[in-house]
């Protein structure tokens, strides 16, 4: 499903006509996805006063790219490579959207270092000096990577902030990182930020699960 296809669910489930002429336009819909994305995997992830958390990403949030690192952006006196990525989606205090950044294999992860004192401890005890391990630190909107200036590329899997961000993506023909509950949140977040009402069918099924998923979806997603 493209972003596209994205917002024109958005319009259905409120029963309006994708046309730029109404109140609904859809370029101003697509320009508010991205965020209500953040927002909805937020509150799937660490839960809300309307549901339990269930924190684990699904990979169908995320997507993978490779990173060569640009040798023009790169200062020799610093102990560590630069390399300029798309925005992570701030999930969590301790998940801050980055899955996977390692090795083009998907077989050597590096280490994820949570603070420049966390750097500094590591390279104190050999961690880093003695090229144990590849460790990377995100700041300043920018990836730091430590242990190998040697480095030409590496690989990330990422729940980005703005999708259409990830390199070589393409927003007209692409799937849009969602699934069915994620996209189903988005939309009745959408609903809640124009104060449009949400019907949310009663669970009749006495099995102690919930089985108003598959209604919820074919009542608000055309």
């Amino acid at each position: 499903m493209t972003l596209r296809e994205v917002t024109e669910q958005i319009i259905s489930s409120i029963g309006a006509a994708p046309s730029l002429g109404m109140k609904w336009n859809p370029l101003q819909i697509e320009d508010l996805i991205p965020s209500l994305r953040v927002e909805a995997i937020k509150d799937i992830y660490n839960g809300s006063r309307m549901r339990g958390a269930s924190p684990r990403i699904n990979g169908a949030w995320t997507q993978k790219f490779n990173v060569t690192i640009d040798s023009t952006i790169q200062d020799s006196s610093l102990p560590y490579l630069i390399a300029n990525v798309p925005a992570p989606a701030p999930i969590s205090k301790n998940q801050n959207g980055f899955i996977y950044v390692g090795a083009k294999n998907f077989l050597t992860p590096f280490y994820q270092a949570q603070s420049r004192d966390e750097i500094i401890t590591l390279n104190r005890r050999g961690f880093i000096n003695n090229g144990k391990q590849i460790v990377y630190l995100y700041a300043d909107n920018q990836l730091e990577i430590y242990g190998n200036k040697s480095l030409k590329d590496f690989t990330i899997q990422a729940v980005l902030a703005k999708p259409q961000d990830s390199p070589n993506f393409d927003i007209e023909t692409d799937d849009y990182p969602l699934n069915d509950e994620l996209l189903i949140t988005i939309i009745d977040m959408f609903k809640r930020l124009n104060n449009i009402s949400i019907a949310t069918p009663k669970d009749t099924v006495a099995d102690g699960a919930d089985n108003t998923t598959t209604r919820v979806i074919s009542q608000n997603i055309i």
